[in-house]
């Protein structure tokens, strides 16, 4: 009943081939008739299944991932010694400690941690039940979904500790057979018996006997290269593995017509571009057809052949991934990584290449700002640009494209007049033929889905995702062509028709997603969910940091509408096995759930609308995150003083250890702050419904933008009360709170990044060690007494100054090191394994940048992009506190400059010439855009820099973007820079520095 059945079931002449999604809930039904639910963890996979009356009304596996599973189970108790018979008995009734639920690698880790600290070999056996269990409830069911009668089927559900384990989380009973372990062969016996055959087509028992060998072959007769299976019986030839549905013998490529509509065919007919009579310009033109180019490359198509530009385009698999992986420098989503291949295999083809920059779309819905593209697609032409071929960069044309046709004329014709013999006038008329054309085929399109739905008797199904990944058939696994093989019709999210009145219900929820393609899964997702016969298939990439986002939502959405869907994340490796179980399993509770006719109807649904107020904060507890545990209590003061019971909630290693449980792919740092919160709340005993979290909101592609949703969301999944915590959305400069508390949290920015920078100053050179830090610490209660009373604040540098003065110190000289990235992950000392000691430790010394220093270098850019987005508002805000803020500043730089002993600051970057050097548009945003300001700054006021570290949390987009960018910058600094990640693992990563220290300290 596995991924090989098909296979099998022809070698051995089955009569029926059942996937095992379908075995196991027959077999459960029979067993027990009022089972709503089965949990089925096998040797290799996991499954989660709901039925109503036995039949399957929700279904889902686990990823490819080991984790969670028998196999999994049984290499621990190998490794410690125990056999499978003895291992419930041994885990039974004993205190586990916590180990990671999210993978093998880091299960292992933890397991071999707690054998070391002494815990014993029982307790280990059941702390690895109770992680297969969360990985189970985390990674694979949906806890909203599990009914009151729970079946628990494989073999693993002979291990009687797993099953309580599983009981005791769920505060429910389950059931499990004697034939647990046999339960995929009762379920096909039953439906083979059901269909009452009157004769047989299986070959006998007879063939155990025989020798059968499998061969394997690739098939060369189209681009498919399908992957055959044979294997001969007696002189018969039995193969299987052709996509084109050939025979062996037919040594031809076939036409597989099944006569059920065809999704990419259809597009084809749709999009189709007359290229007679092009007049021809001897430059030809490369244009990727990855990422936003998938979508885009008829309208650029259409364009360059109005003006007589010869265009080349990948037209056929060039392996882009594999490409693309040999020359990304970060470890990228496979879309990503096909751009770079792209660009690549064209860079040897063409003279020119097309990589127009997209930072903001052109999908605007009323009263919100233009959404952008994802922070991987916004900086991809200028990655690959710098990557790729020494020549790429000379020769490619990289417009900045935007919602705006006017704007975009003007930079196509400042890119082409040096290349081609063009006007504005030749351009602006092909860009208006080209989105005349486009308009064209949508419409076709949309009449297209129309015409099939009306004449539809069947369930129909809607693919989610980008285009990029579900329309191009070498980046699809060829999902679209098993549903048409199964006869359903399939359609993508942009031939439906509707309108904002459609989707008013996550109307809250749209305002606060920054992405476009994002936006346009979740509105279709709503109108799939209320529309009978249509089912959602979310197809998404391993890695894309902002399906791990959407992907909750839409999961929200089709549970609330009471409708069954199927997720499917497709990875960079080339096979699709798997797939076609899901997807046949997810057909047919599609159907049972058409069949029953069940549809709720509901309305009003609010993923965000409880957010906070100003004014109902000022009646409950509000709990800060802590990125900066120095800054963060100066602002629980700031918020103090402003008559609000704040309190600063420090990260834990506790948090670091139980945070990451709660990740699906999303950047660290917001689950760290969950957890944080959590564990705050439970130790302090608070009433979860007087308590409201901060958190900033940031108008950027990359992750930051959904931290107060995701906060939300994952209250709301925990559970347990917890649900009932609110969300207030807040500013980083408090300017929604007052005036005097945005001046006060400007130097408290100021302070606390002054205090770090002194203490890096002096305690590498202190003579009684531990002196600074005691000073620092002293220093903080000053200010935050300052901030709590209002204090003058000169008075108080002063008096902080002082003390630092007071510190004994020993002349000698360190290498300097600076520390970039992620907020987060450099100034949290929890969560970069205290990174500033480490190197102190080593030899070194480091260089910070206090917030305020940071402010400076980024403000121009950022008050640009402001006035180009119309937040007009927040530049008014800024200028007013920032020239106040920066006479204060002046006043007591002087005596923090008595330790610092430097030379004022120099704000006035050339940021153009500097951004030239990378292929960044000035429009650019965002950490990595920050990080190259910073180093150029770095650098002209420390030129004795010796080494930059950057510092990130695991799947930080922005830090992998940098990450990707580092050989460049290192070219044009002379400086080498070290990137470390950390992600939870509790795997010391900081003496990843050592051997430079090591080096510099020897020279």
């Amino acid at each position: 009943t596995g991924s090989g059945r098909k296979f099998i079931g022809k070698v051995i002449g089955a009569d029926l081939i059942i996937d095992e999604i379908t075995a196991h809930a027959r077999a459960a039904f029979e067993l027990n008739n009022d089972v709503d639910t089965i949990i089925e963890i096998g040797g290799q996979d996991a499954k989660f299944t709901t039925l109503k009356n036995g039949m399957v009304t929700f279904s889902v596996m686990n990823s490819v991932c080991a984790a969670g599973t028998g196999s999994f189970i049984e290499e621990q108790a190998h490794m410690l010694g125990v056999t499978l018979d003895e291992y419930s008995s041994r885990a039974e009734h004993k205190m586990a400690p916590m180990a990671s639920d999210r993978c093998t690698v880091f299960m292992e880790r933890d397991i071999n941690y707690y054998l070391n600290v002494g815990y014993s070999v029982d307790e280990v056996l059941a702390s690895v039940l109770h992680s297969v269990r969360e990985n189970y409830l985390t990674k694979v069911a949906t806890e909203g979904l599990i009914g009151k009668n729970i079946c628990f089927q494989g073999a693993t559900a002979k291990n009687q500790a797993l099953v309580a384990a599983f009981e005791q989380s769920l505060n429910k009973p389950i059931f499990v057979s004697q034939f647990c372990h046999l339960t995929g062969a009762l379920g096909s016996a039953l439906l083979t018996l059901e269909e009452k055959f009157e004769s047989t087509a299986f070959k006998g028992l007879s063939l155990c006997s025989k020798k059968i060998t499998v061969l394997s072959e690739v098939c060369n007769l189209c681009r498919n290269n399908c992957k055959i299976k044979k294997v001969d019986i007696g002189g018969q030839i039995l193969a299987f593995g052709f996509l084109c549905g050939r025979d062996y013998e037919t040594q031809r490529y076939v036409v597989q017509d099944t006569g059920t509509f065809s999704l990419i065919d259809s597009r084809k007919k749709c999009f189709q571009i007359d290229q007679k009579n092009v007049p021809g310009f001897k430059k030809t033109l490369g244009i990727p057809t990855a990422l936003y180019l998938s979508e885009d490359k008829l309208f650029w198509k259409h364009f360059f052949h109005s003006l007589g530009i010869k265009t080349i385009i990948c037209s056929k698999d060039v392996g882009s991934v594999n490409r693309g992986k040999r020359i990304a420098d970060s470890e990228f989503c496979a879309p990503l990584l096909s751009f770079y291949g792209h660009v690549s295999y064209l860079s040897t083809r063409a003279d020119l290449l097309f990589l127009p920059v997209l930072l903001d779309s052109n999908f605007i819905r009323s009263g919100d700002e233009a959404k952008q593209y994802c922070y991987f697609s916004q900086f991809a032409s200028s990655l690959t640009s710098i990557s790729c071929d020494s020549d790429v960069r000379s020769r490619s044309l990289m417009p900045e494209i935007g919602p705006k046709s006017f704007l975009n004329k003007i930079e196509l014709y400042k890119v082409l007049k040096s290349h081609y013999e063009v006007t504005y006038w030749n351009i602006s008329r092909a860009y208006e033929a080209a989105k005349e054309f486009i308009a064209e085929c949508e419409h076709k399109l949309k009449k297209v889905y129309q015409r099939e739905v009306e004449n539809q008797n069947d369930i129909g199904v809607v693919f989610l995702g980008r285009p990029y990944t579900i329309l191009d058939r070498t980046m699809n696994k060829r999902i679209p062509d098993i549903f048409a093989s199964l006869e359903i019709k399939a359609f993508f999210q942009d031939m439906l028709t509707y309108d904002e009145s459609d989707v008013q219900e996550v109307k809250s929820l749209l305002k606060e997603i920054p992405w476009n393609y994002a936006t346009k899964i979740i509105e279709v997702a709503t109108v799939v969910a209320k529309k009978r016969g249509l089912y959602a298939v979310y197809i998404t990439s391993f890695k894309c940091g902002p399906d791990s986002f959407t992907a909750q939502y839409f999961k929200k959405i089709m549970e609330l509408y009471n409708k069954p869907y199927l997720i499917l994340q497709l990875d960079d490796h080339g096979s699709n096995v798997g797939h076609t179980t899901r997807i046949e399993a997810a057909i047919r509770s599609f159907r049972n759930h058409y069949t029953a006719n069940e549809q709720s109807i509901i309305t009003g649904i609010s993923l965000l609308d409880d957010t906070d107020t100003l004014t109902s904060i000022r009646d409950k507890t509000l709990l800060l995150p802590s990125w900066d545990d120095l800054i963060g209590k100066m602002h629980e003061a700031i918020l103090i003083r402003e008559r609000i019971d704040a309190i600063m909630v420090p990260l834990t290693q506790k948090a670091v250890k139980e945070g990451p449980r709660n990740n699906s792919g999303q950047c660290l740092p917001v689950n760290l702050m969950f957890q944080s919160f959590v564990n705050y709340i439970k130790e302090h005993h608070l009433d979860a419904s007087q308590v409201s979290v901060w958190i900033f909101q940031a108008r950027v592609a990359c992750n930051i933008a959904m931290y107060p949703s995701m906060l939300k969301s994952l209250f709301e999944n925990h559970g347990q009360g917890l649900e009932k915590v609110s969300v207030y959305i807040g500013q980083l400069s408090f300017s929604d709170i007052s005036i005097n508390a945005s001046i006060n949290v400007y130097f408290s920015y100021m302070f606390g990044g002054m205090l770090k920078k002194m203490g890096c100053k002096i305690r590498p050179y202190e003579v009684e060690k531990g002196m600074t830090d005691q000073v620092i610490e002293k220093s903080l209660q000053l200010f935050y007494r300052a901030f709590l009373n209002d204090r003058d604040k000169v008075e108080v540098v002063k008096e902080v100054t002082d003390l630092f003065l007071g510190i004994q110190t020993i002349k000698m000289e360190r290498p300097k090191i600076a520390i970039l990235g992620d907020l987060y992950a450099r100034d949290n000392e929890i969560m970069n394994q205290d990174l500033i000691k480490s190197i102190e430790n080593d030899g070194g010394e480091v260089i910070v940048t206090p917030y305020n220093e940071y402010i400076r270098i980024i403000e121009d850019s950022l008050i640009r992009r402001w006035f180009k987005r119309g937040n007009y508002k927040d530049i008014l805000t800024a200028k007013t506190v920032g020239k106040y803020c920066l006479v204060l500043e002046n006043s007591v730089f002087q005596y923090f400059n008595q330790v610092l002993q430097e030379k004022k600051p120099n704000y006035n970057l050339d940021v153009k010439k500097i951004l030239e050097k990378f292929n960044i548009k000035e429009n650019h945003s965002g950490e990595s855009f920050d990080n190259l300001l910073k180093i150029f700054h770095l650098i002209e006021r420390y030129p004795d820099i010796s080494l930059f570290v950057l510092a990130n949390p695991a799947f930080c987009s922005a830090g992998m973007v940098t990450e990707a960018m580092i050989k460049e910058i290192e070219k044009v600094i002379e400086i080498p820079i070290v990137s470390l990640m950390y992600d939870g693992t509790g795997k010391f990563q900081n003496n990843k520095l050592s051997p430079y220290l090591y080096s510099l300290n020897a020279q």
